[in-house]
């Protein structure tokens, strides 16, 4: 892997809130999450509490260690930074319009192109690219609900 613009990128534990959940849930399954977890020991229940169903509490599980400049987060922006190494490069290239065109033009259903996409936008320190993440799971939110609560 190519280190040399990703010292100057955000970390994860940088990343605004919503923006994380997103990262977190189109960029990994729950129970890998649930494995970076028990591997830097914190103890993953292993069943439901209360009314949370098992991948919701490892997701807010997950969040709750990647707020902070831990094990989990560094990792995590490690495998991200690796895996979407080509994205962040050409989004590092490109100029506002492009990158906007780029958040319009991405299908929610790829989830490796979304995934890619989000992580290139939300560790960039520039200010377009820190509204744009916001306006990528915006769209994802919107679309997703509005598919899911179409009523004909």
């Amino acid at each position: 892997m190519t280190q040399h613009f990703f010292w100057e990128r955000k970390q994860l534990h940088e990343v605004d809130c919503l923006v994380l959940d997103a990262i977190l849930t189109v960029s990994f399954d729950w129970k890998e999450l649930a494995n970076r977890l028990s591997s830097i020991g914190r103890q993953v229940p292993q069943s439901e509490i209360g009314v949370l169903d098992l991948p919701h509490v490892v997701q807010r599980m997950a969040h709750s260690a990647c707020r902070l400049d831990s094990e989990l987060s560094r990792g995590i922006t490690e495998t991200l930074n690796s895996l979407h190494e080509e994205t962040i490069s050409k989004i590092m290239n490109m100029e506002t319009e492009e990158i906007c065109d780029s958040v319009h033009e991405v299908s929610i259903l790829d989830r490796a192109e979304v995934s890619g996409l989000l992580w290139a936008l939300a560790t960039d320190e520039r200010d377009c690219a820190q509204i744009l993440a916001k306006g990528l799971v915006r769209r994802i939110v919107t679309e997703l609900f509005f598919s899911a609560y179409q009523t004909g």
